[in-house]
């Protein structure tokens, strides 16, 4: 009778052995319930299903009666796979959670964008409103949601670093963990085994993990310390003006210099300026500087290179001519303690001097256009207490 044959599968046996199962896969999930399923626990938790599954049904079809032998099988096969791909990389799940999260927050707003401007779609003075809470700095933060170390295990931590962009194309960060302090740098890398990260211009908060790694770490040497994270940040800013050059006999009504700047420089951590001479036409050599003040909480560690192209023949303090450029000086690679020696002017605040020459014989006037383009990289440190697990 079919009842009869449903019951006799279902007997004394099948429960036994499904009870087994059950309690020989608790007691393997228990013993290696480790640090590594303390983090990135949503994003195993996905891959273990999507192995698991597939695996418990093909090892029950398998095992026919001894369904509870199917269950154990999947299970052993999802965790041994999840373990087995952060054996081979593993900074995986760290990296695509770190995804997610970014699209996580895009899509959330850009519901809330997009619901804001529904709520003021007739409203023109919300409108104004929600325009004017649109961030205008640049934001990078760090968090740090590991700060316990396990002795037993190799010092490994996993921070976020978060950036909004909303005005620079682009800025370039590298992190540097340290251990303790400054004098004591460990193994750093971010978002795909790299050792820096691009983050292009973009409203949305952007996320990358930064993982610290020290294989000679000791309870004695992280006890009591701090992890500290230096993130060193490339910036680019191009100015553009146009110079008026006349003789003295058509000087005529003076006007005032502009220049443009890009990206505006009340944005960056360094407001860079041209200290231009107050009028013009100019029908002689005129000095002007070219100056870097601190705005933001990032420090200035290296001038990466300063670059003046320009039709009106310039030159600056320990610039040099390019070898491919008649119409191009240049200064590179200046450090902070040369920056400190030969450039500061007060604190936090840096000066070029250079002049502008006028070689020609002037018979009527003339604009001449100047471009200067820099690239500087300025530091911040973000620290942590760390602590050891009992």
């Amino acid at each position: 009778m079919p009842e009869e044959n449903e019951k006799e599968e279902k007997g004394p046996g099948f429960n036994i052995i499904l009870l087994l199962g059950i309690i020989i896969a608790i007691v393997i999930i228990a013993f290696t319930s480790s640090a590594f399923w303390k983090t990135n626990v949503i994003v195993k938790a996905i891959f273990f299903t999507i192995i698991f599954l597939p695996a418990w049904l093909i090892a029950t079809a398998v095992a026919g009666k001894a369904k509870g032998l199917g269950l154990l099988i999947g299970i052993l096969i999802g965790l041994i796979a999840v373990m087995a791909i952060n054996s081979a990389n593993p900074t995986f799940y760290g990296d695509l959670e770190a995804r997610a999260a970014t699209v996580t927050t895009a899509y959330k707003s850009g519901w809330s964008q997009g619901w804001s401007q529904l709520k003021c779609a007739f409203n023109p003075e919300c409108v104004a409103g929600q325009q004017q809470k649109q961030p205008k700095l640049t934001t990078i933060q760090l968090n740090f949601p590991q700060t316990i170390y396990h002795s037993e295990k190799p010092f490994s931590m996993r921070e976020n670093l978060t950036v909004i962009n909303p005005y620079e194309e682009e800025i370039n960060l590298t992190p540097q963990c340290y251990l303790g302090s400054k004098d004591s740098p460990i193994d750093t890398t971010i978002f795909n085994n790299k050792k820096s990260a691009l983050f292009k211009q973009s409203t949305i908060t952007k996320t990358a993990p930064i993982y610290c790694n020290d294989s000679t770490a000791t309870k004695e040497t992280v006890s009591g310390k701090n992890l500290i994270i230096e993130i060193e940040r490339t910036t680019k800013v191009t100015l553009n003006s146009n110079i008026s050059v006349s003789p003295e006999s058509l000087a005529g009504t003076k006007e005032q210099i502009t220049y443009t700047i890009k990206p505006d420089s009340e944005v960056l951590p360094y407001l860079v300026s041209l200290d231009l001479p107050g009028n013009q036409p100019f029908s002689e050599g005129q000095d002007f500087r070219i100056i870097f003040k601190k705005q933001k909480d990032f420090d200035l560690k290296r001038i990466n290179s300063i670059k003046i192209t320009s039709l009106l023949p310039v030159s600056c303090e320990n610039f040099i001519q390019s070898d491919k450029e008649k119409s191009v000086i240049q200064i590179q690679n200046i450090d902070i303690q040369e920056l400190l020696k030969n450039y500061a002017t007060e604190k936090d605040t840096f000066s070029f001097n250079c002049n502008f020459m006028i070689v020609e014989e002037l018979k009527s006037e003339s604009s001449k256009p100047i471009q200067i383009d820099i690239n500087y990289t300025t530091t911040k440190d973000f620290s942590t207490a760390l602590s050891v697990a009992q």
